[in-house]
């Protein structure tokens, strides 16, 4: 079960007596609810550990792990791990040893950074299954190397790192990440220069798709995808709304935000690009993820036609690697929009 919302007061407390907490990698995200340091919001993070349930963390910033040993001892969470200096400490600490013993399974997620993720999920899973089998005599649960070796390969998350090819977009792939932080925008930025990097016949186009909402600063999150340089330049950016027109049904309809005109974020957006960046490329605002994708079909359509006048016969239409960012809000439009499966 994953909190929604910091921990201290997350809607997760319902869950007294959980059998493990873990913390991933704190970065700043939601600070109007959790505090502008990283001190502060890792106290509300910590607000997830209970009195005698063992909490394992990822790797902290100083300051971070100082307030998680902190509040783990005033919630006196009870288990002691040994710590890699061979002192005792109430929590574990998740490092780069941990993560040497999941790198050389094939991660069903993709990016380096799911290596820190799926240690801790390996720390935190198999101390689940013993604390169950503690809580439960006789109903034991089997957490062995080869399931929680094929649980790594086989997990799933739609909107993170996603790759997606559908039959009504057959020149585009849709590279779709609903990173929303300043940290998770690196690691995305890194991602989809890896995929770029990967040798091609032909080298496709490259396409952005953006938005971000709540508050963040878009110079802070583009900044990381305006330093791309070739083969991951963008030749087209979109700074688009989350909204579908085309799909109309309360599931994919956001009520609690009302249809912005003027699209003012969508050209703050914008600006925020123009000044973080000093490279050339096509940049349009468009109040749906329906007028953004048309765009790029019409562009798409158009330089094929220019590539197939020039060579004086047929010309395959060039190809595009689309990458979708800024907000899961916007991920899950386009999802709907190209009619993807969510399971």
């Amino acid at each position: 079960m994953e909190c929604g919302v910091g921990g201290e007061y997350d809607a997760t407390n319902v869950v007294e007596q959980p059998l493990v907490t873990a913390i991933t990698s704190l970065g700043f995200d939601h600070m109007p609810l959790l505090g502008h340091t990283i001190g502060e919001i890792a106290w509300h993070k910590a607000g997830i550990m209970k009195q005698n349930v063992p909490a394992f963390t990822s790797e902290q910033p100083l300051d971070a792990m100082r307030v998680i040993r902190d509040r783990a001892g005033e919630r006196s969470i009870g288990k002691s791990f040994q710590s890699k200096e061979g002192a005792l400490s109430a929590v574990y600490e998740v490092d780069s040893t941990d993560e040497a013993l999941v790198r050389e399974i094939k991660l069903g997620l993709a990016g380096a950074h799911q290596y820190k993720n799926a240690a801790l999920a390996y720390r935190a899973c198999r101390e689940w299954a013993h604390a169950y089998g503690r809580r439960h005599p006789g109903r034991s649960v089997d957490a062995d190397e080869a399931r929680s070796r094929r649980g790594l390969e086989a997990v799933r998350w739609p909107g993170r790192a996603q790759t997606l090819v559908v039959p009504s977009h057959p020149t585009v792939t849709w590279l779709l990440d609903g990173a929303h932080t300043s940290e998770s925008l690196q690691v995305c930025a890194e991602w989809f220069r890896d995929v770029c990097a990967e040798p091609t016949d032909r080298p496709p186009k490259n396409a952005l798709f953006f938005n971000c909402t709540g508050g963040r600063d878009p110079r802070e999150l583009l900044r990381h995808l305006a330093t791309l340089s070739a083969p991951a330049k963008f030749d087209r950016v979109y700074f688009c709304t989350n909204d579908v027109l085309s799909v109309s049904n309360a599931d994919s309809t956001n009520f609690t935000v009302r249809r912005d005109a003027s699209l003012a974020t969508q050209r703050a957006n914008a600006s925020a690009w123009a000044e973080v960046t000093a490279e050339d490329c096509v940049v349009e605002v468009c109040a749906s993820v329906d007028e953004a994708v048309a765009s790029l079909e019409a562009a798409a359509a158009s330089s094929g036609a220019a590539a197939e006048s020039s060579s004086g016969g047929d010309q395959e239409r060039p190809r595009w690697r689309a990458l979708v960012t800024g907000s899961l809000h916007l991920v899950g439009g386009f999802l709907t929009f190209l009619g993807a499966e969510v399971v």
